[in-house]
Protein backbone atom coordinates (compact mmCIF):
# COMPACT_ATOMS: atom_id res chain seq x y z
CA UNK A 1 0.00 0.00 0.00
CA UNK A 2 2.83 2.43 0.81
CA UNK A 3 4.23 1.95 -2.69
CA UNK A 4 0.89 2.98 -4.18
CA UNK A 5 0.88 6.25 -2.21
CA UNK A 6 4.50 6.87 -3.18
CA UNK A 7 3.61 6.42 -6.85
CA UNK A 8 0.61 8.77 -6.55
CA UNK A 9 2.78 11.29 -4.72
CA UNK A 10 5.34 11.34 -7.55
CA UNK A 11 2.59 11.65 -10.16
CA UNK A 12 1.02 14.58 -8.29
CA UNK A 13 4.36 16.29 -7.88
CA UNK A 14 4.82 16.15 -11.65
CA UNK A 15 1.22 17.26 -12.27
CA UNK A 16 1.69 20.38 -10.15
CA UNK A 17 4.91 21.32 -11.97
CA UNK A 18 3.80 20.68 -15.56
CA UNK A 19 2.53 23.52 -17.72
CA UNK A 20 -1.23 23.76 -18.23
CA UNK A 21 -3.63 25.89 -20.23
CA UNK A 22 -4.74 28.74 -18.00
CA UNK A 23 -7.67 31.08 -18.35
CA UNK A 24 -6.52 34.04 -20.45
CA UNK A 25 -9.81 35.94 -20.20
CA UNK A 26 -9.97 39.22 -18.28
CA UNK A 27 -6.29 39.42 -17.26
CA UNK A 28 -6.99 42.89 -15.84
CA UNK A 29 -8.95 41.18 -13.04
CA UNK A 30 -5.89 39.25 -11.83
CA UNK A 31 -5.09 41.73 -9.07
CA UNK A 32 -4.19 39.79 -5.92
CA UNK A 33 -0.86 38.03 -5.48
CA UNK A 34 -1.10 34.38 -4.44
CA UNK A 35 1.44 31.68 -3.65
CA UNK A 36 4.36 31.04 -5.95
CA UNK A 37 3.88 34.44 -7.64
CA UNK A 38 0.55 33.61 -9.26
CA UNK A 39 -2.03 36.35 -9.64
CA UNK A 40 -5.62 35.75 -8.54
CA UNK A 41 -8.93 37.55 -8.94
CA UNK A 42 -9.87 38.15 -5.27
CA UNK A 43 -8.66 38.17 -1.69
CA UNK A 44 -10.90 35.18 -0.99
CA UNK A 45 -9.26 33.18 -3.79
CA UNK A 46 -5.91 34.19 -2.29
CA UNK A 47 -7.02 32.76 1.05
CA UNK A 48 -8.03 29.46 -0.58
CA UNK A 49 -4.77 29.43 -2.58
CA UNK A 50 -2.63 30.00 0.51
CA UNK A 51 -4.44 27.43 2.62
CA UNK A 52 -4.27 24.72 -0.06
CA UNK A 53 -0.59 25.48 -0.62
CA UNK A 54 0.19 25.51 3.14
CA UNK A 55 -1.58 22.16 3.58
CA UNK A 56 0.49 20.61 0.77
CA UNK A 57 -2.59 19.92 -1.37
CA UNK A 58 -1.72 19.70 -5.10
CA UNK A 59 -3.75 22.20 -7.12
CA UNK A 60 -3.84 24.46 -10.15
CA UNK A 61 -5.51 27.84 -10.49
CA UNK A 62 -7.91 28.31 -13.42
CA UNK A 63 -6.79 25.20 -15.31
CA UNK A 64 -8.75 24.49 -18.50
CA UNK A 65 -11.45 21.83 -18.10
CA UNK A 66 -12.93 20.52 -21.36
CA UNK A 67 -16.33 18.91 -21.58
CA UNK A 68 -17.93 17.54 -24.75
CA UNK A 69 -18.88 20.98 -26.11
CA UNK A 70 -18.00 23.35 -23.29
CA UNK A 71 -14.85 24.71 -21.67
CA UNK A 72 -14.69 25.93 -18.08
CA UNK A 73 -11.84 27.26 -15.99
CA UNK A 74 -12.53 26.17 -12.40
CA UNK A 75 -11.04 28.49 -9.81
CA UNK A 76 -9.09 25.54 -8.40
CA UNK A 77 -8.48 22.09 -9.84
CA UNK A 78 -7.30 19.95 -6.95
CA UNK A 79 -5.89 16.44 -6.70
CA UNK A 80 -6.46 14.48 -3.51
CA UNK A 81 -2.99 14.01 -1.98
CA UNK A 82 -3.54 10.30 -1.19
CA UNK A 83 -5.72 9.07 -4.07
CA UNK A 84 -4.99 11.51 -6.90
CA UNK A 85 -8.75 11.94 -7.39
CA UNK A 86 -9.81 15.22 -9.03
CA UNK A 87 -11.83 17.84 -7.15
CA UNK A 88 -12.89 21.29 -8.26
CA UNK A 89 -13.41 24.37 -6.10
CA UNK A 90 -15.45 27.31 -7.26
CA UNK A 91 -15.65 30.44 -5.16
CA UNK A 92 -18.54 32.73 -6.04
CA UNK A 93 -17.72 36.12 -4.61
CA UNK A 94 -20.47 38.42 -5.88
CA UNK A 95 -23.60 36.64 -4.73
CA UNK A 96 -25.39 39.95 -4.17
CA UNK A 97 -25.30 40.65 -7.93
CA UNK A 98 -28.34 39.22 -9.74
CA UNK A 99 -26.62 38.57 -13.09
CA UNK A 100 -23.61 37.00 -11.36
CA UNK A 101 -25.90 34.65 -9.41
CA UNK A 102 -27.56 33.52 -12.65
CA UNK A 103 -24.16 32.81 -14.25
CA UNK A 104 -23.04 30.95 -11.10
CA UNK A 105 -26.15 28.75 -11.21
CA UNK A 106 -25.59 28.01 -14.91
CA UNK A 107 -21.98 27.06 -14.19
CA UNK A 108 -23.01 24.72 -11.36
CA UNK A 109 -25.53 23.08 -13.71
CA UNK A 110 -22.80 22.52 -16.32
CA UNK A 111 -20.67 20.80 -13.68
CA UNK A 112 -23.60 18.59 -12.60
CA UNK A 113 -24.46 17.72 -16.20
CA UNK A 114 -20.89 16.46 -16.54
CA UNK A 115 -20.71 14.34 -13.40
CA UNK A 116 -19.02 16.90 -11.16
CA UNK A 117 -21.35 17.08 -8.19
CA UNK A 118 -21.48 19.60 -5.30
CA UNK A 119 -20.34 18.06 -2.00
CA UNK A 120 -18.93 15.03 -3.86
CA UNK A 121 -16.14 16.36 -6.07
CA UNK A 122 -17.17 20.01 -6.38
CA UNK A 123 -16.51 22.37 -3.49
CA UNK A 124 -18.54 25.58 -3.55
CA UNK A 125 -18.03 28.68 -1.45
CA UNK A 126 -19.93 31.96 -1.61
CA UNK A 127 -19.82 35.49 -0.31
CA UNK A 128 -21.48 38.87 -0.55
CA UNK A 129 -20.24 42.35 0.36
CA UNK A 130 -21.80 42.02 3.80
CA UNK A 131 -20.84 38.36 4.34
CA UNK A 132 -17.21 37.69 3.33
CA UNK A 133 -15.81 34.17 3.10
CA UNK A 134 -14.86 32.99 6.62
CA UNK A 135 -11.31 31.67 6.86
CA UNK A 136 -12.43 28.94 9.25
CA UNK A 137 -14.85 27.68 6.58
CA UNK A 138 -11.94 27.26 4.14
CA UNK A 139 -9.94 25.41 6.82
CA UNK A 140 -12.88 23.13 7.57
CA UNK A 141 -13.44 22.28 3.89
CA UNK A 142 -9.77 21.47 3.33
CA UNK A 143 -9.78 19.16 6.36
CA UNK A 144 -13.07 17.56 5.35
CA UNK A 145 -12.06 16.79 1.77
CA UNK A 146 -8.30 16.26 1.87
CA UNK A 147 -7.03 15.35 5.33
Amino acid sequence: MAGQYEQISKELEGWVKEKFEKNTGYPENLIVKGTQGKMLRSKSEAIIDKMLYSAGIPFRYEDKLVFENMVLYPDFTIRHPLTGEFFYWEHFGLMDDYDYVNRACQKIKIYCDNGIIPSVNLILTYETKDHPLPIDQVEMLIKEYFM
